[in-house]
């Protein structure tokens, strides 16, 4: 979790320090092994964890269930809310793989004032999910 000081430059000058007490949300999605690709994902499990001093969060791996019949398991995703904040963007034509490694958040302050919604968004969805 980095917070970019400078998001108005190239992203190849951009300076990054660790924003610490980010809140994260890590969900794995699955579909059932018989739908025949037809159902949505369904969320399997939903951790959260908050950034620490350096940038970084952990929550305990899931290689989901004991037996593959049940669910194809999906990798997991990482949501991101800090009060103030929101993730930058990928770069319009580059998929959000451009970030520098799967985890990896870049945030930036907003300068207006934030939305209680936002939060509920991202994490109500996991609400009703095991974890």
């Amino acid at each position: 979790m980095f917070e970019v000081q400078n998001p108005e430059a190239p992203p190849a000058q951009w300076k990054k320090l660790p924003l610490a007490g980010a809140e994260v949300l890590v969900v794995w999605n699955g579909r059932p092994v018989d739908d025949g690709g037809e159902s949505r994902p369904v969320c399997l499990r939903a951790l959260s964890a908050f950034s620490n001093a350096q940038g970084q969060f952990a929550v305990p791996g899931w290689y989901g269930f004991p037996s593959a019949k049940q669910a194809r398991l999906q990798p997991p995703v990482s949501y991101v809310y800090l009060a103030g904040y929101e993730e930058i963007p990928a770069p319009p034509g580059i998929d959000r793989a451009w970030s520098p490694e799967a985890g990896v958040h870049l945030m930036r302050k907003t300068g207006r004032a934030t939305d209680p919604a936002a939060r509920e968004a991202i994490f109500s969805a996991a609400r009703d999910c095991p974890g």
